[in-house]
C-alpha cells in the first residue's frame, strides 16, 4: 500500500492494521497489556472510557460493549454501543474469567498514567519508538480503519462518541472519500 502524500511530511499518530497486528503480536505473552491494547484498537475508546468499562458493560448476546461517553456534557449520560466481533468477545470472556473480574469492577483496574505507560511499552516491544506510542493512536487507527473499510463518516462519528462531526471529519484528510457520482451508471 502506498503512503498518502499527506503522511509523508509528518509522523502520523495512528497505525495501519498491519502495524497494530505487530504490536499485538509483540505483547501476546502479557495478557493484560495485550487485551488492553486490543480493546483500544477494537473499540476506539478513549483511555478514560476504557478504564471505566466493567464486565457488565459487555453484552454477549448483542455482541457489543456499552461505553459511557466521557466527553459529552456533564448534564447528560450518553452511552454508546460498540459492535465487537465474536473472536474478540471470546478473548474478553477468557480474560475476565481467568482474572476473576467481578461484574461491577473495571476490566482495567489501573490509572490513566499506567495506561499510557502500557501503550508505550507495547509500542516499544514492537519497535515503534515514536510519537504514536500513545493510547489515542489506537483510537485514531480505529477511526481510519472504519473509514477505509467503507463506514460512513456519520457512523464513525457515532462510534467514536464525538459531539461534533467536525472532530471526525479530520480523518477525511487522510482517507479521501470516493466521489460516488462517478460510479453511477447513466
Amino acid at each position: 500500500m502506498q503512503m498518502p502524500s499527506c503522511m509523508k511530511e509528518a509522523n502520523p499518530h495512528y497505525f495501519f492494521k498491519g502495524e497494530v497486528d505487530r504490536i499485538l503480536t509483540a505483547v501476546q505473552s502479557d495478557p493484560e497489556l495485550y487485551i488492553f491494547c486490543k480493546f483500544l484498537w477494537r473499540t476506539g475508546a478513549r483511555v478514560s472510557e476504557a478504564l471505566g468499562v466493567t464486565p457488565k458493560d459487555i453484552d454477549y448476546a448483542k455482541s457489543v460493549v456499552v461505553i459511557n461517553t466521557r466527553k459529552r456534557r456533564k448534564d447528560t449520560n450518553h452511552n454508546r454501543e460498540i459492535p465487537l466481533q465474536k473472536d474478540f468477545l471470546e478473548e474478553l470472556k477468557r480474560f475476565i474469567n481467568s482474572h476473576a473480574i467481578p461484574l461491577n469492577w473495571p476490566l482495567f483496574p489501573f490509572t490513566s498514567r499506567t495506561a499510557f505507560n502500557y501503550v508505550k511499552k507495547a509500542c516499544k516491544k514492537a519497535d515503534f519508538i515514536d510519537d504514536r506510542s500513545h493510547p489515542s493512536s489506537f483510537r485514531h487507527s480505529y477511526a481510519l480503519h472504519c473509514l477505509m473499510n467503507g463506514l460512513a463518516i456519520n457512523d464513525v462519528n457515532e462510534l467514536l462518541g464525538n459531539r461534533d462531526i467536525k472532530k471526525t471529519m479530520m480523518y477525511l484528510e487522510i482517507v479521501p472519500v470516493k466521489n460516488k457520482i462517478n460510479d453511477l451508471v447513466w
